[in-house]
């Protein structure tokens, strides 16, 4: 693998950390569970691949622990928490563009919801239009 993809897959598996983290602290989300595993992996995914995506690699530069906060202002930032992104200062994440694309790219992704699918029996996560028709 190159040195780049190397460099994602460790910025993803931070990211990924971070997001679970603040969906149980803040959510109360079971994020053992296979449906959470699958929905938290989608997302960083499109995070990180996604039309903002070149923008993670300014990650690459930074520690661990702004990595992880990284993930947990996604989870904060999509779901409308009052902090995320945002309220970071033009040089958190390496420079302001890279903070405002990350910001831009957690609120394209939207609210989610957990949802327990009677008929099926499981557990799954609905997008924020998908919530809506579901009420």
């Amino acid at each position: 693998m190159s040195q780049i993809s190397d460099a994602m897959i460790e910025i993803e598996q931070a990211i990924l950390h971070g997001y679970s983290e603040a969906a149980a602290w803040a959510d109360d989300i079971d994020t053992d569970s296979p449906e959470w595993c699958e929905h938290a992996k989608a997302a960083v995914f499109e995070f990180c691949y996604g039309a903002y995506g070149s923008r993670v690699l300014g990650l690459y530069n930074l520690d661990d622990c702004r990595q992880e906060g990284a993930g947990r202002d996604l989870w904060f930032t999509r779901q409308g928490h009052g902090v995320g992104f945002w309220d970071k200062s033009d040089d958190f994440y390496g420079s302001a563009e890279i903070r405002d694309a990350m910001d831009a790219a957690a609120s394209a992704l939207g609210e989610v919801h957990d949802c327990f699918d009677y008929i099926e029996g499981s557990e799954r996560w609905l997008d924020e239009h998908e919530a809506r028709a579901a009420e």
